[in-house]
Parts: C-alpha cells; structure tokens; sequence
C-alpha cells in the first residue's frame, strides 16, 4: 500500500470518527436539565454515549501512542535519546514538586468532605506541576528568541 492510499484511508477513518463524535455530542446537548436542581431529567443515555465514545477515543489514542512509539525505538533508537532525557527532567520535575506539595485544606475546601488529604495533594501537585511547566515552557522560548535574536544580528 503506498503512502497516498495510506493517507486517504487514514483521513477518512479520522473523519468518520469526528462525525461519530460530533453526532454524540450534540445529542448530549440536548438532555435537558430541571432549572431548579440542575439535574437531568429524562434519559440521560446520550450523555453516557458520549462519554464513553470519549474513553474509547482516549484509550485508542493512547494505545496508538504506545505501540507507534515502541516500534520507532526499535527501529532507531538514537532518535529517542533526547525524548527520554526530557521525560527524565519530568520525572524529577514531578517528585520535586509532589514533595512541595501540601495537604493542608484552605478556604471553602475545608467544608468539602471529599477534600481528603490524599485529594489535596495531588490536586496542590497538579496546580504546582503546570505553574511551574509553564514558567519552564516560557523560560525556554524566551532563551530561544534571544538566541535566535542574537543569532540574527550577529551575521
């Protein structure tokens, strides 16, 4: 098979899937909702459609992702040396930041029976993780332009 049929057969899997997807949502819009409670009344079975339509994209999604990534190492190794390297820096990330982390409930929180302290600290380790991704991923861009700017200059 080459690489146009490939690509047609790919489009068109991912566009059914879209379809599929769209149709479920819509469907979910339509559940309607007790203005006084907020609950739904009727059938709520669009809405579990849909989500699990959800699942079964994210779970394929991720299996794809594996299976695509394991064959591309074993075919060249080489290319992946960076990759692990950055997923290592994440790893430390991650153990730095969930040992900053905090348990303690603060503010509305401590109303909350479902705010235990296994929940508040992986909620704080959320929170820390992506601040502290975003100022590195901001860190790194700004490096990039002024390198890329003192590159430009200098010729």
């Amino acid at each position: 098979m080459n690489s146009k049929t490939f690509s047609l057969i790919t489009n068109g899997v991912i566009a059914v899937l879209a379809i599929i997807g769209v149709y479920f949502v819509v469907k979910a819009m339509g559940t309607e909702l007790d203005p006084e409670t907020d609950q739904p009344i009727g059938d709520t079975s669009a809405v579990s459609s849909s989500v699990g339509f959800s699942l079964f994209l994210v779970y394929g999604c991720l299996t794809l992702i594996g299976v695509f990534t394991i064959w591309a190492i074993i075919v060249n190794p080489k290319r992946f040396i960076p990759t692990f390297i950055a997923l290592g820096s994440f790893v430390l990330i991650f153990f730095v930041v969930y040992g900053m982390s905090s348990d303690e409930a603060v503010g509305p929180l401590k109303k909350l029976e479902a705010a235990t302290p296994f929940w508040l600290t992986w909620t704080d380790t959320g929170i820390t993780m992506t601040f502290v991704l975003m100022i590195i991923a901001v860190a790194v861009l700004l490096f990039g332009v002024v390198r890329n700017g003192l590159a430009f200059f200098s010729k």
